[in-house]
């Protein structure tokens, strides 16, 4: 099958969340014999030279990037008000990508155009009018849903009357542009329930993150005891907002009486705020070198989440890696789990405490759960049977 991927971020380094998902998905599929391009936006804030990509990577896909800014401004918010617009959709419709994207479809005969996330949708009537490939919009999250929770969460008036506007756009052009695919991947039944209410009638297959399992195998001999960890993006606004929540409400109380502990947060581009943290016994590390390496090493992460959708990657990397996972109702959303056995979830500041205390005090349940939650790894989240099954589901639709 002949696949082009559409990307609003080159897929390589792996270093996030959407990376990852992408770049899982994309290497299997070329493992799996299919023939593989890559158009990828090439931004300030994710900027990669394509020339240094490494000789394995290339012989897995052709890649393009095209370079655009998509940085947020002031004056382009501003003016983006009186347009109507969704301003997150805008920032990534670009006249040199579009070019590239019909040379591509002028010089190829794809089978499918597969668009990583919904900031591609602009580039629909584009394929439409140069190709006969069937287009597959492959959902990461729900897009406004983000911004609605980040929305509810902003305590200053005049933010959360913008973010509310946003959202608002933002929920508009998602659900009109619905009927404009062929076919939608979501990436978990949860996603998969609200897209059919929100009026979906295209054929839906639910496809989630998968990983190699045998890429991430557990180490207990690099554990260092009393180690509580976060990882994830910290330019991004729900993960700032989560950890802040987390030393200022459950870190401060628990500390105390426990003085060995240390909280290690890891991620890539901290700002201001997350550079000069001021808590005792928190580590901020900033971006690291090797993400599986800092996971081994820690015992216990906390997913303090309130804003958010689709699924967190780095929970699933941990489950894989035998972690125990305390995470929120929407930070563990999207995935399978079942609380008290594979995960721990707390929502309020006395859950949080209450469940650190009891892993802390518990050696044998960390390790129950860390184990069980490899096992829901393996048994629904191995990246050749995900993707074979979306491939399946390519074929017999094309057919």
């Amino acid at each position: 099958m002949k696949i082009l991927l559409l990307c609003n971020k080159l897929p390589y380094p792996p270093m996030d969340g959407g990376s990852i998902a992408t770049w899982n998905l994309l290497s299997t599929f070329s493992t799996l014999g299919n023939d593989v391009t890559v158009l990828a936006m090439n931004t300030t804030k994710h900027y990669y030279e394509i020339d240094a990509l490494p000789k394995e990577v290339v012989e897995l896909a052709e890649f393009h990037a095209v370079e655009i800014d998509t940085s947020f401004t002031g004056a382009a918010m501003i003016a983006n008000l009186l347009s109507g617009k969704s301003y997150h959709v805008e920032r990534f419709s670009d006249q040199k990508f579009d070019e590239k994207l019909i040379e591509l479809l002028k010089q190829n005969e794809f089978d499918i155009v597969q668009l990583e996330g919904l900031y591609l949708s602009s580039y629909v009537e584009t394929i439409r009018t140069h190709s006969k490939a069937k287009i597959s919009m492959r959902a990461h999250n729900i897009e406004h849903e983000i911004w609605t929770r980040i929305a509810s969460k902003q305590t200053n008036p005049l933010k959360r009357i913008y973010l509310n506007i946003q959202s608002s756009r933002l929920k508009k052009y998602e659900v009109n542009r619905l009927s404009l695919y062929d076919f939608l991947i979501p990436i978990s039944s949860r996603d998969e329930e609200h897209w059919r209410s929100f009026g979906a009638t295209i054929p839906i297959h639910t496809s989630p993150i998968g990983f190699n399992d045998e890429s991430l195998v557990a180490d207990e001999n690099k554990i260092k005891p009393n180690s509580i960890f976060f990882i994830g993006a910290l330019d991004w606004l729900p993960n700032i907002e989560g950890i802040l929540w987390f030393l200022k409400n459950v870190w401060k109380k628990i500390l105390p009486t426990n003085p060995e502990l240390q909280c290690n947060i890891a991620g890539r581009n901290p700002g201001k705020e997350m550079q000069n943290l001021d808590f005792p016994n928190v580590n901020m590390l900033g971006e690291i070198e090797d993400a599986y390496e800092f996971m081994q090493s820690n015992m216990i992460m906390v997913v303090p989440l309130f804003a958010g959708s689709g699924m967190r990657v780095k929970i699933i990397e941990a489950m894989a890696l035998e972690k125990t996972i305390i995470s929120t109702t929407i930070g563990a959303e999207g995935i399978d789990y079942t609380n008290g056995e594979n995960i721990l979830i707390a929502d309020t500041v006395e859950e949080f405490r209450n469940q650190l205390l009891k892993c802390l005090s518990d050696e044998n349940l960390c390790k129950r759960i860390g184990s069980a939650a490899r096992q829901l790894i393996i048994e629904k989240y191995e990246i050749k049977s995900i993707t074979k099954s979306l491939l399946n589901f390519y074929r017999e639709q094309i057919a």
